[in-house]
């Protein structure tokens, strides 16, 4: 298999040893380009981007995202613990509000609520005065559900997915879920 050389430099130091395979690049190394995109400024993304053309060297590539990620768990972890305060716990489901600015965490952030309750998490936020959006989390397929409800729309993968609703339906769509 060939790969590109920052790739290749980012699989030896981060793939713990095991050879390139989509797990270990989509658990050891995708978080941390993730990262980049999620949080880093435009001339963090510059220079990651660089790394892959050879612009840079890898290992200060490598710096960039390895600290963008730690940044990124850092701020995932508090806006949780700040969430988890003030979540609302349903019989089937647990969701909570976060403020725009973190809009990009919505979901990682129901990926830990589903992990600590076991329940469908909906992490959510008003994107603008009409709507609610967001992200869900679930152990079981829900997305055609949700599609289904008439209430809410979703889009991604049965278990994890974006979420929309107009807010006038959002006390409606829990009612009925």
């Amino acid at each position: 298999m060939i790969l590109n050389d920052f790739l290749t430099y980012m699989v030896n130091k981060l793939g713990r040893g095991e050879p390139p395979t989509p797990t270990n690049i989509a658990w050891n190394i995708s978080p941390k380009i993730n990262a980049v995109f999620r949080n880093g400024a435009k001339s963090d993304k510059e220079f990651l981007f660089k790394g892959f053309v050879d612009e840079v060297p890898p290992e200060e590539a490598l710096k960039i995202a390895t600290r963008c990620h730690r940044r990124q768990t850092e701020e995932v972890k508090t806006i949780f613990t700040e969430c988890d305060e003030n979540c609302i716990e349903h019989k089937n489901s647990v969701v909570a509000f976060i403020d725009n600015q973190y809009k990009e965490y919505t979901g990682l952030i129901a990926t830990k609520f589903m992990s600590k309750y076991n329940k469908v998490a909906f992490v959510l936020r008003k994107s603008d005065p009409t709507n609610i959006s967001g992200s869900f989390r679930s152990p079981v397929d829900i997305l055609d559900l949700i599609n289904d409800s008439g209430c809410a729309s979703a889009r991604g993968h049965g278990q994890a997915a974006g979420f929309m609703c107009k807010a006038s339906n959002l006390e409606r769509f829990f009612d009925w879920f």
